[in-house]
């Protein structure tokens, strides 16, 4: 299911040209169909578990959608929802924001926000 206010904060990543890849690990047509059923639009780079050799909690699906947007991982902010893809996006080098309560056995000291509802955006 969505996270409240996703498909408005990714239309607005996409429309303000906001570099934006997908990493996921679910066989692209089911991903299509998911993002497609919960009115979320799908961000002109995405990688899943076929474009990698290893995919999450390893690295790799994290480094190759910054190589592909073509910025450092180090200036990559990544939005999970499960602990593999944090692993994997923590793994890589990039800064990990948990999204909803999926992932209890992270902790308390992972930055986390309930929803999307709300989320705002300043670039620089």
């Amino acid at each position: 299911m969505e996270a409240s206010g996703a498909a408005a904060f990714m239309t607005a990543l996409i429309d303000a040209r906001v570099p934006l890849a997908l990493v996921t690990s679910a066989p692209i047509a089911l991903m299509r169909v998911r993002m497609e059923d919960a009115g979320v639009p799908i961000p002109p780079v995405v990688v899943s578990a076929g474009d990698v050799e290893r995919g999450k909690p390893d690295p790799d699906p994290y480094l190759k959608a910054a190589e592909l947007l073509g910025v450092p991982i180090s200036s990559c902010l990544v939005l999970e929802d499960a602990l593999s893809g944090y692993t994997s996006a923590r793994r890589a080098g990039a800064q990990v924001l948990l999204v909803g309560d999926g992932v209890p056995e992270a902790g308390s000291h992972i930055p986390r926000i309930a929803d999307f509802t709300g989320i705002t955006f300043t670039i620089h």
